[in-house]
């Protein structure tokens, strides 16, 4: 049994993409089913202007309508649409459809033609700017954190007293620290992750440790021996 259904057209605000589908819901309110459409909104967000096109409670109407438009405006061809098949009303999977398959490399051509544009405040990766406030290029925020980070720790090294860790200005080394972090702190997230240059293996006959430096008296160089 057919149910009251409606043809709609979702366009992308900030994309310029375009959707056409149909559902027996709310058109304003639904957000889509494509693939590719849904894809493309979890990454550009869900700004989205919907026009209706027709609302139906005959199926072979619908049908005619769908089909018109589908082919008129090729929806499946061109690359302003998101649509990766015709609209049959069937709400069928696409996945093994001749048309879906075609899909794949014209998306990875598509992001061949792709490039960065940004307003200052937003930024964006596609073949064409959203609007003429957008300008070519990426936001320069991205590098400001790590540039930041990189002034702060310049001329510092790590420096411990066996209990406590600092960074510190390395021409102003307080009494009592040496040079080096804690073992058990420089093994972020527990055993094989430490980074071992600079150090050695310690032993005092009973415990092992690695340091940059002697970690106390009776220690010598290497490991204790499993024999």
């Amino acid at each position: 049994m057919f149910r009251s259904t409606y043809l709609y057209i979702k366009t992308h605000n900030k994309t310029g993409l375009k959707y056409f589908g149909k559902t027996i819901k709310d058109p304003m309110k639904y957000r889509g089913s494509g693939k590719h459409w849904c894809s493309h909104l979890h990454k550009h967000g869900d700004d989205v202007s919907t026009e209706i096109l027709g609302y139906y409670t005959d199926k072979a109407q619908c049908m005619k309508a769908a089909l018109e438009f589908s082919d008129k405006n090729k929806i499946v061809e061109s690359a302003g649409w998101a649509n990766m098949r015709i609209e049959m009303l069937d709400g069928g999977d696409t996945s093994k459809t001749e048309n879906y398959l075609k899909w794949i490399p014209r998306l990875i051509e598509e992001k061949k033609k792709c490039r960065w544009w940004n307003n200052g405040i937003h930024q964006t990766f596609n073949i064409d700017p959203p609007d003429n406030s957008y300008v070519r290029g990426r936001l320069k925020f991205n590098n400001v954190g790590s540039k930041l980070g990189s002034e702060k720790l310049k001329g510092k090294i790590w420096v411990n007293n066996g209990k406590d860790e600092m960074m510190v200005d390395k021409n102003f080394i307080p009494e009592g620290f040496t040079i080096g972090r804690l073992i058990e702190k420089a093994f972020a997230g527990g055993q094989g992750r430490h980074s071992s240059k600079g150090t050695s293996w310690w032993n005092n006959g009973i415990l092992e440790k690695m340091s940059s430096v002697c970690p106390g008296q009776n220690f010598v160089k290497g490991r204790i021996s499993k024999s």
